[in-house]
């Protein structure tokens, strides 16, 4: 068992794109490095990729995002 944290963000600033109002749990991921053999500084899961347009380069290891307008 695993003690988290979930903490809401009024104001996130990603280079020009701000996102407002987003939520994210914060623990400790070390295990799953360990696993993986990888460095992990984070996941993001479905709430976030749910309310924006995303694209991944995994070459290149960059995220790309893009706002969505909901009508």
């Amino acid at each position: 068992i695993q003690k988290t944290a979930r903490i809401q963000m009024m104001h996130l600033f990603l280079e020009k794109l701000e996102i407002t109002d987003q939520k994210f749990v914060i623990c400790d991921l070390s295990h799953l490095e360990d696993h993986a053999g990888l460095k992990l500084d984070g996941i993001l899961g479905f709430p976030f990729f749910n309310d924006f347009k995303v694209s991944i380069n995994y070459p290149k290891q960059k995220l790309y995002i893009w706002e969505t307008t909901i009508q």
